[in-house]
């Protein structure tokens, strides 16, 4: 209950809040047809609550028992004697070693005025680092002794042996467990951060373990394990309808389980294809021409038409992307989509492209074509483009969301729909996804995209390879009035900032940071924001508190320190609601790149000259 406080609870034996206890009935639910032989559990009475809560809604009936090994005595007043009882029993063996880690003299005070009294940056090393401990407390190095051992020496044994043993325990245990299970280093550990009541899964095979995010298959032997910290793994997903309720010993392969809870999932999927995105980083006048494009669950689909007769085409505008495609009859393997699929053979003006052109070398999985492709202007005209290139898809894969059918791409790359257009300027201003369902953002192309006048902003354009992207350079961000200088995620200290470090995009809903200048950024937000923490179901977002309107957290102003413009986000452009009761930052880490997200970008006026080589920012209320 001291998570409600915000309290350092530690080796602390507190009970479960009654949203714990919700958690662990509802992680109950996920696993209930998965069969269970053992369950571990620490010796504190909130792990031991939930692995007991846990097995209330599992469909075997199977009664979990705590073993009592203290000495001779207490083994033989627990003792079982009924044969047939016992084979309805699962034994419960409660250790120490499974613990919280012991967070020393911290234990019992108010994490905010922790920080005020040994200073953030003190308090943060504590925290998050490997072998640093707290006065008189464990480090995350000591408490991984500790647990590793033990799950070597009692619970891998069991595994080995065909049995499924779930593992009720804490965040820094089970944290030091995945580090031996996934073999992390000492760095990597340290910003992993792990879910509460959602499925994680390991499978233990020929001596090795390898993550996976839900069940293989009914014929497997498992170990389940839950945790009261905060998210990582982001897959979640129902067990296949043809895993047998009848709890039966399975024995082949033993898995390792870690179970968190469902959430909203549209601005969720959303929120993994920010991830998944940041893998693939590593002619007429267009004076007037204007498009509605539309929110949806994180993403902007812009409205236009392909074809003669014209088809309305919902696709991603994506400023990260140089290509334009959309699902096309006949479709051999398609994501489900809301709109009509376009069917080439109705089009009078459709044509296809030689697939050795050096126009379509890029659009591998689709047929390459021409088209006229129609859209809106400012006068309200629609406006013709002739003999624009796109990729008409035939076999197509990928998180996407229904309502959409493909891809605008808006990036600098030769077929993208700016440089197609023959335009030196686009600009969009994004409606808020809280924002009525009725209201469109608005794209404008040519002279009426410039953006201009009171508040506006502008940072240079850095020219780098690929040449899809439009590269800005971000000093520093702000939280309120504390300045976090930018660093690189291979950097102890500030650095100054390299040119091009940031990739502002259209598509991608979150905004990514390097872990080390992300941390940061983080730690100045927990001293912020006197509210309770409390974990993302999903996994996805790593800081969220406890919230049940927009008035009851103060959010300070993030200012994103561009190279000559300041950009001051408001609430929210940086935490959304992902439940009824919990906002989160909309930030996350990354190794791989840095992105400014579209979240980021809502109600301002973003304005790209591509001919002076500038990106402009101007605060704007995008619903008018």
């Amino acid at each position: 209950m001291w998570n409600e406080k915000n309290l350092f609870t530690g080796c602390v034996d507190v009970p479960l809040t009654k949203r714990g206890v919700d958690e662990a009935i509802e992680a109950g639910k996920r696993i209930s047809n998965i069969p269970v032989d053992m369950i571990y559990t620490s010796s504190l009475i909130r792990a031991q609550m939930t692995a007991m809560l846990t097995m209330t809604q599992h469909h075997c009936k199977k009664v979990p028992i705590i073993m009592h090994n203290e000495n001779r005595q207490a083994r033989a007043w627990s003792q079982i004697y009924s044969g047939d009882t016992e084979k309805q029993s699962i034994p419960v063996i409660t250790a120490w070693q499974l613990n919280e880690r012991m967070y020393g003299e911290l234990q019992g005070f108010n994490k905010l005025e922790t920080a005020e009294r040994y200073g953030m940056e003190q308090v943060h090393e504590w925290r998050r680092s490997y072998s640093s401990p707290p006065p008189n407390g464990e480090s995350l190095e000591m408490c991984s002794h500790r647990a590793v051992a033990y799950f070597k020496d009692n619970i891998q044994p069991q595994l080995q042996s065909g049995r499924h043993v779930m593992v009720a325990a804490h965040g820094n245990s089970l944290r030091s467990i995945i580090m031996y299970l996934e073999k992390l280093t000492s760095q990597e550990v340290v910003s992993l951060e792990l879910p509460t009541g959602l499925p994680l899964l390991y499978i233990y095979k020929e001596g090795k373990f390898m993550r996976r995010g839900s069940p293989v298959g009914p014929t497997q032997a498992g170990v389940y394990a839950y945790t009261e910290m905060q998210p990582i793994f982001t897959w979640t997903g129902a067990f296949p309808e043809r895993m047998n309720p009848i709890c039966t010993r399975l024995a082949t392969l033993p898995l390792v389980r870690l179970i968190h809870h469902p959430f909203r999932p549209l601005a969720h999927n959303a929120f993994r294809r920010s991830i998944s995105r940041a893998q693939r980083f590593i002619k007429p006048s267009t004076n007037t021409i204007q498009s509605k494009i539309v929110p949806s669950g994180g993403e902007y689909l812009m409205n236009i038409s392909i074809g003669t007769p014209p088809v309305e085409v919902l696709g991603i505008a994506d400023t990260g992307s140089d290509l334009i495609w959309t699902q096309c009859k006949p479709c051999k393997q398609c994501f489900n989509q809301n709109p009509p699929l376009f069917d080439p053979k109705r089009s009078s003006t459709y044509r296809t492209v030689p697939c050795q052109s050096n126009s379509c070398s890029n659009l591998e999985e689709a047929s390459c074509a021409q088209e006229t492709f129609t859209i809106g202007s400012a006068s309200g005209q629609p406006v013709s483009l002739l003999k624009i290139i796109f990729g008409c898809g035939h076999e197509n894969g990928g998180t996407f969301d229904e309502s959409g059918s493909g891809l605008i791409g808006l990036g600098g790359g030769p077929l993208s729909f700016i440089s197609q257009l023959n335009g030196g300027k686009f600009s969009y201003c994004l409606v808020p996804t809280s924002a009525k369902s009725s209201i469109a953002s608005k794209i404008s192309f040519g002279t009426a995209a410039i953006v201009s006048g009171k508040g506006a902003v502008s940072t240079p354009l850095v020219s780098k390879q690929p040449d899809t992207f439009y590269y800005l350079t971000l000093e520093a961000i702000s939280v309120g009035e504390k300045r976090q200088s930018y660093k690189t995620s291979q950097s102890t200290k500030a650095v100054a900032a390299s040119e091009g470090n940031i990739i502002i995009d259209s598509g991608t809903t979150l905004t990514l940071l390097p872990p080390g200048f992300y941390d940061e950024v983080i730690s100045a937000l927990e001293v912020a924001i006197n509210v309770e923490r409390v974990s993302d179901p999903k996994g996805v977002l790593s800081l969220c508190f406890r919230s049940k309107s927009d008035h009851d957290i103060d959010v300070p102003v993030i200012t994103m320190h561009f190279s000559g413009a300041d950009v001051k986000l408001n609430a929210l452009n940086t935490f959304a609601r992902v439940e009824d009761d919990m906002v989160c930052f909309t930030m996350i880490q990354s190794e791989d790149v840095a992105i400014f997200g579209n979240l980021a970008q809502m109600n301002f006026l973003v304005g790209y000259d591509l001919e002076e080589r500038t990106v402009s920012f101007k605060p704007a209320d995008c619903t008018q």
